[in-house]
């Protein structure tokens, strides 16, 4: 990482990578509880947005052991092909997955989860 003076434009004052800059102590701590809570729980919803559902996924924390939903939220934003796609994805590699939005009826969503 490059970091340049915004009052000398053009000036470098570091080339040094400070890992504490993209990777702040309150995102470890949470990384940190999210483990520990893993211990206690059988299941994980993994909330993701539908427009990114990769980038929206949980980084660093391995949940491999753990049975895991993932649910694709926010699908009324999102490409509906592309979300199919998705959805036929995660099925093949992941197992369940559900998608919704803020519009969807909640009883229909339960109803969904229960399945």
């Amino acid at each position: 990482m490059v970091y340049v003076s915004l009052s000398k434009p053009g000036t470098i004052l570091s080339l040094k990578r400070d890992e504490t800059m993209w990777y702040p102590g309150h995102i470890f701590k949470a990384k940190k509880n999210v483990e520990r809570m893993l211990k206690l729980v059988n299941v994980v919803l993994e909330v993701r947005d539908a427009r990114a559902p990769i980038a929206t996924s949980v980084h660093g924390i391995d949940l491999s052991k753990k049975k895991r939903i993932i649910l694709l939220n926010k699908k009324d934003l999102a490409d509906d092909d592309i979300t199919k796609k998705w959805i036929n994805f995660f099925r093949k590699n992941n197992g369940l997955i559900l998608s919704t939005s803020k519009f969807e009826d909640r009883k229909k969503f339960m109803k969904k989860l229960n399945m």
